[in-house]
């Protein structure tokens, strides 16, 4: 019988292959213990074809760690990065800027915040409706990304939880309960002097003990009841796997069954506030986990299949109190323009006529931009509510009320320094811009407006012929410009344009048009 290979195979794990889940490394020395191969260099070669390792994989990517037995990247593993995020106040300050055009720099580069839009040329309240919208859609769909995850994927996801410590320490139970606790300690004395320094820390400290004592007094005894109720019962739920909680939630009286939820959700014509109002997502994220969980809805899907197959009037594409389009669904369902309009009139986010105008009477984008443009950019629930159905419709309306001139749409006006124009295919934002786009226009080629870059946050000017292009005549004046434009130029290869001489625009474009 052959010696057994544990310590070889032990050495092969810890120093060549490297981080193997521990039950992957049971299944391996169960697989290779007493096998005849007994060299080192043998073993290693059989045990990565055993896991399939048959390439260099970085230890940074999923794929490695899969491959070792675990179910993803552990939190701990971090590609380092060299500087700060173009999006950190830092990045900017670093590079001469104060703190606040430091922040308005970062700002405006980010779509929920109103900077992003104001650079755009909207104006201001347009800037904080649409940053608004912008960060309630990234709240929606962050929280429905989250409730298609399995139980287990968001604990492991949680800093609350100790799965997320002891994937973050790779197994290691002592490490995982000591960084949970530390955790769960965020408004400890010791956390804030760390954070503030001993003597602010003390004070920070001691300010929130007082306020949470004071909030705590100010609470009656049923109040207090309740939540010393609520704390108990969620700590005892905390730990459980999936099947003992839903078995659980089952046998609790503090969550509807089938029969009470149908019955209370029924009727959305007495209740305005009813889930049969909402989409699909909206109504999974109304609802608690632990709910769903008692009524067999486990993701996203099963949610929809037990709405329509419980409510016959639910209809999981449409939010009859929130979307933007529930005039379609309405005219699929036969009624007429009047009867739609009658129905929508009284939604709380819709504007009626004068409200509408004041809004955006005096905005660049009702001024400078094509009819066409405007009608598509506003919801047709909203203009349903203000009696416009055809774009002949919204014309007529825009010139009668609001001082429109359909010759101002090919026109241009200033931002800032800038001369900007709109066009059907989006903003031109210089003078430059303005001319590259009637040259392309006047000779018939065909092209697309700001398309964004491959895997990227980053827009180009112009997309010809297979070409990112760049207007840049300020390359040589501005260095944070040509910094961006040498950027952008060695990530994704586009052509940067620096002439301020337009004549060489067509010689440009033909040497697109001619590339190999």
């Amino acid at each position: 019988m052959s010696n057994s290979n544990r310590d070889k195979i032990k050495k092969v794990i810890d120093n060549k292959i490297k981080n193997v889940h521990p039950d992957k490394q049971k299944e391996i020395y169960e697989e290779f213990e007493w096998s005849s191969i007994t060299g080192e260099v043998a073993l290693f070669k059989e045990i990565k074809k055993y896991l399939g390792i048959n390439k260099p994989v970085n230890k940074y990517t999923d794929e490695y760690w899969i491959i070792r037995g675990w179910d993803k990247k552990p939190a701990s593993i971090k590609l380092k990065k060299n500087g700060h995020s173009p999006f950190s106040l830092e990045f900017w300050m670093e590079k001469g800027y104060s703190k606040d055009e430091a922040e308005y720099i970062r700002n405006s580069k980010r779509p929920i915040r109103k900077e992003y839009w104001l650079e755009k040329g909207y104006d201001e309240e347009e800037s904080i409706r649409l940053a608004s919208e912008h960060k309630n859609s990234n709240d929606r769909k962050g929280t429905n990304a989250v409730k298609k995850r399995s139980y287990k994927d968001r604990r492991l996801s949680s800093k609350r939880c100790y799965e997320y410590w002891l994937d973050y320490h790779m197994g290691d139970e002592e490490k995982a309960k000591e960084s949970l606790r530390k955790h769960q300690a965020n408004s400890s004395l010791e956390k804030c002097i760390e954070k503030h320094g001993e003597e602010k820390g003390y004070e920070v400290w001691k300010e929130r003990q007082v306020k949470w004592q004071a909030t705590l007094k100010s609470k009656s005894k049923e109040e207090l009841d309740d939540i010393n109720k609520r704390k108990a019962w969620t700590n005892h739920v905390s730990d459980m796997g999936k099947d003992e909680l839903v078995d659980y939630l089952m046998k609790s009286n503090r969550f509807m069954r089938k029969e009470e939820f149908v019955k209370r959700h029924g009727s959305w014509k007495e209740n305005k506030s009813n889930l049969l109002l909402k989409d699909i997502e909206t109504v999974y994220n109304s609802v608690s986990t632990w709910q769903w969980m008692v009524l067999g809805v486990f993701s996203l899907e099963d949610c929809e299949k037990f709405m329509t197959e419980n409510f016959d009037n639910y209809d999981p594409n449409v939010s009859l109190q929130t979307s933007g389009n529930n005039y379609y669904s309405y005219k699929r369902k036969g009624l007429v323009f009047n009867d739609i309009m009658s129905i929508l009139k009284d939604r709380p986010h819709l504007l009626n006529k004068e409200e509408f105008i004041e809004r955006h009477v005096n905005t660049t984008r009702f001024k400078y931009n094509s009819v066409k443009k405007i009608y598509d950019s506003v919801s047709m629930d909203q203009w349903c509510v203000l009696g416009i159905e055809t774009l002949d419709d919204c014309r007529e309306f825009l010139i009668t009320n609001m001082s429109y001139d359909e010759e101002m749409s090919s026109s241009t006006f200033k931002v800032g320094y800038g001369t900007c124009m709109f066009v059907d295919e989006g903003l031109l934002r210089s003078t430059y811009e303005i001319a590259f786009y009637e040259k392309l226009v006047e000779r018939g080629i065909d092209f697309d407006l700001e398309k964004y870059y491959p895997n990227s946050s980053m827009r180009c000017d112009f997309y010809v012929n297979g070409v990112y292009v760049e207007i840049a005549p300020m390359y040589y004046n501005i260095e944070e410009y040509r910094i961006k434009m040498d950027k952008k130029e060695k990530l994704f290869g586009c052509y940067v344009m620096t002439t301020t001489d337009i004549s060489d625009y067509d010689d440009f474009i033909d040497s697109i048009l001619t590339r190999d």
